[in-house]
């Protein structure tokens, strides 16, 4: 009752305009084109709005601003300003039924495609040249009304995203090049997959998983050893469970697991520098998470700040030297608490650009270790993609380099453009 109420009082705003187009309607054209009109008397509500409730279709409305609504002007002539009122109000009304009859489906008595006897249907036409409205009455269609009534609404309690790409470059370079160089065939592999609880049904819980992996190679005509080098091998496992605490913060637990799975070799030598689990880092941090998606959900944001964090390096290769990744000899495994903190931030710059960042710092209080990974993908279509990725690294437990500026920095950028296939499932 107090849902049809606030309507009957939105619908009381146009009384003025209705009252106003009818004053017009009644003057002539030199008197409507130069006054002004006011208000008179109340006009009554529409037949329909006293009667039972009968659903006669789905109509798609275009967005209206309603800031605007009462001061939008008609393009017709000033002399046919009325007419323009007059459709305004019933696309107005139009949509106040509409809108109460989804919001109110209990209320509901009929629906006209199921109604013995078909509802009438009033089809007016305007001549402006006779200043006449004339009106035929006909049947309604029930092929225009016939609605399945036996679609089943399947409930999405888990939303699904898949982004898969299998991109190259290449080059070719004559052996007579006035500059040099070398043909070069590179290869990216990236396997992106996400699944989270649907908040819509499940708002006081909090569940994220994404498995990725990256696999990036390319052939190596100056290694006299090796046919290919392996420039980024890297699986990565992260999950994410919360309870909500107030608002969008909620008491969490996030778990992430990354690890090469191939052996990879330095240039020119039988040396491994990478293996599965060497370099092996498993962070599992206490905390909490802020969520945040904007109104059009393009744009979505997670802060997580662990004040309790534990922090796994492993070197399992007996190949490898521990050292190389911050793990003191002879011991294969480095065990460290401390506090870690996490953002990650998906923003859809516009339909075909997204912009993928994320950035994760643990500290044992003693040495910081810190990721800042980013990728903005540019997608052509559904099977064709470009992608720029670059990742910025500090760990200070590990030996600097000498004799370049990086020192424990480490960087890496890659620009790729090839095949791509993504799906994904929306909330509902």
């Amino acid at each position: 009752m107090n849902i049809r109420n606030s309507i009957i009082s939105a619908i009381a705003l146009l009384i003025g305009f209705v009252a106003s187009a009818q004053t017009e309607m009644a003057m002539p054209d030199s008197v409507a084109t130069k006054t002004e009109t006011t208000s008179t008397e109340a006009t009554p509500l529409p037949v329909a709005f006293f009667l039972p409730a009968v659903f006669d279709g789905y109509r798609l409305f275009e967005p209206i601003d309603t800031a605007a609504l009462l001061t939008q002007k008609s393009d017709l002539p000033e002399c046919a300003d009325w007419l323009y009122r007059q459709n305004r109000q019933a696309d107005f009304l139009a949509r106040i039924k509409q809108n109460y009859l989804i919001n109110n489906a209990k209320d509901v008595v009929y629906v006209a495609s199921t109604m013995k006897r078909p509802p009438k249907k009033f089809d007016g036409k305007v001549d402006p040249k006779k200043r006449k409205v004339e009106v035929n009455v006909d049947n309604v269609d029930l092929s225009e009304l016939s609605t399945d009534l036996n679609v089943e609404m399947k409930r999405r309690n888990w939303l699904h995203d898949f982004n898969g790409s299998l991109q190259f470059s290449q080059a070719y370079i004559s052996p007579n090049w006035y500059q040099g160089g070398n043909n070069n065939l590179n290869a990216i592999l990236f396997v992106y997959y996400n699944v989270k609880l649907n908040q819509n049904f499940y708002p006081n819980l909090l569940f994220d998983t994404t498995v990725q992996y990256k696999l990036s190679a390319n052939n190596a005509p100056t290694d006299s050893i090796h046919d290919i080098n392996i420039s980024e091998d890297q699986f990565q496992f992260n999950t994410k469970f919360g309870v909500k605490a107030f608002k969008k913060w909620f008491y969490s637990i996030a778990v992430d697991f990354k690890t090469p799975l191939l052996q990879n070799f330095k240039p020119n030598q039988h040396v491994l520098s990478a293996a599965l689990m060497s370099p092996g880092e498993l962070n599992v941090g206490v905390g909490m998470t802020y969520n945040h998606v904007n109104k059009d959900k393009t744009f979505t944001a997670d802060v997580s700040l662990a004040p309790f964090s534990y922090n796994l390096k492993t070197c399992l290769s007996p190949n490898i030297n521990p050292a190389d990744f911050g793990i003191d000899p002879p011991h294969k495994t480095a065990n460290q608490f401390g506090s870690s903190g996490e953002l990650k931030i998906k923003w859809n710059v516009v339909k075909n650009l997204t912009y993928y960042s994320r950035v994760f710092i643990f500290t044992n209080y003693d040495y910081i270790q810190s990721d800042w990974e980013n990728t903005l993908e540019f997608t052509f279509n559904r099977f064709l993609s470009t992608r720029i990725f670059a990742h910025l690294r500090y760990d200070s437990s590990v030996p600097p380099l000498e004799g370049s500026k990086w020192k424990r920095w480490q960087f890496k950028e890659v620009l790729s453009f090839g095949l791509a296939y993504k799906f994904s499932t929306k909330a509902k």
